[in-house]
């Protein structure tokens, strides 16, 4: 599978995903023609009032046909999901088949370079001490 085509199909799944999210919240219950009470206690809602419950309006503003296209917009997402599942899951086995993820990275790792000269080769030697001073002196010791 391209790099490309597996950016472009997730963009295409996140936004099919919002969409579907925004129909499914958006449609009413299949069936429910009325709208049960609803009643708001604090910060949350539910179906029997509570003290103090403050009536909320939860009707479906919208007209049937747009109900319809709500539907429609759903089923057709819907459709979209699927055939989007199958074709990864079409892919993930193709990518199983030719050795997975073993195949995202180079085949081979690159020698190290070599050093140009035979100063780069050598070791870094420890400075000398200065000579009249002990070893440790300046460091918070005391000479003996």
């Amino acid at each position: 599978m391209e790099i490309g085509r597996s950016v472009q199909w997730r963009s295409r799944l996140s936004g099919l995903g919002l969409t579907l999210a925004a129909a499914l919240l958006s449609a009413p219950p299949v069936g429910a023609e009325e709208a049960a009470a609803v009643y708001r206690c604090g910060n949350t809602y539910q179906a029997k009032p509570c003290p103090g419950a403050v009536p909320v309006d939860a009707a479906d503003p919208r007209s049937p046909a747009q109900q319809r296209q709500a539907q429609a917009t759903v089923q057709r997402d819907q459709a979209e999901a699927r055939r989007m599942a199958t074709e990864r899951r079409a892919a993930e086995r193709e990518a199983q088949r030719h050795g997975g993820a073993a195949n995202l990275g180079p085949r081979a790792a690159a020698a190290p370079a070599k050093p140009a000269s035979a100063a780069a080769k050598a070791k870094p030697r420890k400075p000398k001490p200065k000579p009249g001073k002990a070893a440790g002196a300046g460091k918070g010791v005391r000479p003996p």
